[in-house]
């Protein structure tokens, strides 16, 4: 069963990193036999909720989404039973440390064929380009919805 597993350590707060989690980064480029993966959480992070995740190794592209099955107070798990990578489950921590956001993630999947793609990733976060998803989501204006009531009657 492939496996894979990294921590990382960000100057945000624990609740910035919980918001931009919900914004995917808009350009994700892989160099050679790079694999680079990112997840988001559009709905947010409560039990049932989607989580979307990507591999990009060159032009090849890899997606899938689970949902979250377990959500904790400073994480969650994931799992999704079915897709291209057969059973997946995903757990994802947090935890505040000095002035930063510890994130340690850990993904298995149950298809054997992806133990390469495993071995050559490297979870990506673009907290940067998630802020600035984020920013031109808030300024987007919102439009009219259109009238329900348009003057025509049944009868």
């Amino acid at each position: 069963m492939p496996q894979f597993s990294q921590s990382s350590s960000f100057a945000l707060a624990y609740s910035d990193v919980q918001q931009l989690l919900r914004f995917a980064p808009y350009l994700v480029r892989s160099q050679g036999q790079e694999a680079l993966l990112h997840y988001s959480t559009p709905s947010g992070i409560w039990q049932g909720a989607p989580v979307c995740y990507s591999v990009v190794q060159g032009l090849f592209v890899l997606r899938w989404q689970g949902i979250v099955s377990k959500p904790e107070a400073h994480g969650f798990q994931v799992r999704a039973p079915q897709g291209p990578l057969g059973l997946f489950t995903a757990e994802h921590s947090f935890e505040a440390w000095e002035q930063s956001t510890l994130v340690r993630d850990q993904l298995v999947c149950e298809n054997a064929s992806y133990t390469d793609l495993f071995a050559q990733m490297r979870l990506i976060y673009s907290f940067d380009q998630r802020a600035e998803m984020a920013r031109m989501q808030a300024s987007a204006p919102t439009r009219a919805l259109p009238r329900l009531d348009s003057g025509y009657a049944a009868g």
